[in-house]
């Protein structure tokens, strides 16, 4: 998708956006440190606003897994303006002048001095100021069944990777947390994640069969493999593990790692969403194997029931989530 920068300001006070999803935030006050009123392809005209902190979780511009927080930003008047998106950029601020660079990441430019920033897109009335604050509030039910289904995806992986390992002719790296060959890893075509379900599609074709992945194996044991992936998924959902997410710095793009504890090993796997806080809260996740009539793809979607007021209480979870400031 393109965009036409129609207007552009920006603060000197401009630094990386500091983000609170990570650890669980639903809301968060930020002050405005830059503003662009942008065209889309189509025609129509957003205003972005670069706050310095913000709980909305962006579409990545590296890797666009996980949809943006719906929601809206308030300003301090009571103003509302629902959030159309929010995406991943760029501000330059380098000997060509300012520049506004919306989906793309700093380390694309030619930096001069570059910042990987936040822009939440707002209905083109809007005119905020520079320094201005905003209070940002996302859609928790929206939070919460995406950060489910992530949480379930990534679970999935390391279950996927162990009911494949059979299928390796030759010894492969990387290894996963576990020691396996990471299949999820070496084969991701694309991940995409929706309320309460992850669809992954996995390459079999040439380029994988030359690390030593046996594709035509695993499509006439395809059924074994499914139900080994199964029966791994369901142990380690029985044994109700804490999910932790690290947040190094806690800037856009610090490293950020999904982590969970599975038959007592310790694994962890980058991640820059957001998740849920034990897998005893994905209890009842169902997945599907399908391999492509070509036999070049395997589409792995992983489903997460919709969790009701019992489950929730019986694992410890509160309706509400989280809200840091």
């Amino acid at each position: 998708m393109g965009w036409e920068v129609l207007e552009f300001t920006f603060s000197s006070e401009l630094s990386e956006t500091e983000v609170s999803y990570p650890r669980g935030s639903t809301e968060s006050v930020g002050t405005c440190v830059a503003f662009g009123r942008l065209r889309r392809d189509d025609g129509t005209e957003f205003a972005a606003l670069a706050l310095d902190k913000t709980a909305a979780h962006p579409v990545s511009s590296t890797w666009p897994d996980q949809p943006a927080d719906p929601g809206a930003v308030t300003t301090p008047d009571g103003t509302r303006h629902g959030l159309v998106t929010v995406i991943q950029g760029a501000i330059q601020r380098g000997d060509s002048g300012p520049a506004i660079h919306p989906g793309v990441p700093a380390g694309r430019i030619d930096r001069g001095q570059a910042f990987d920033v936040v822009l939440h897109l707002v209905d083109a009335s809007a005119r905020p100021a520079i320094g201005e604050q905003f209070r940002v509030a996302v859609d928790v039910d929206y939070r919460r069944s995406v950060s489910l289904a992530h949480s379930a995806c990534h679970l999935n992986s390391l279950a996927l990777n162990i009911a494949v390992r059979q299928f390796w002719n030759k010894p492969v790296q990387p290894a996963d947390s576990l020691g396996n060959p990471n299949f999820d890893q070496l084969a991701i075509e694309s991940s995409t994640i929706l309320p309460y379900q992850s669809i992954d599609v996995y390459r079999l074709g040439k380029s994988l069969r030359k690390k030593g992945f046996d594709s035509a194996r695993l499509t006439t044991g395809l059924r074994e493999a499914r139900s080994r992936s199964r029966r791994q998924l369901e142990s380690w959902l029985a044994a109700a593990a804490p999910i932790g997410i690290t947040a190094g710095d806690g800037l856009l793009t610090s490293r950020r790692e999904w982590s969970t504890e599975l038959d007592g090993i310790a694994v962890a796997i980058p991640c820059g969403g957001t998740h849920i806080r034990s897998t005893a809260e994905l209890t009842g996740t169902v997945v599907d194997w399908v391999v492509s009539p070509e036999l070049d793809y395997l589409t792995v979607t992983t489903t997460v029931p919709q969790p009701t007021t019992n489950n929730l209480a019986r694992s410890g979870v509160s309706n509400s989530s989280e809200k840091h400031q």
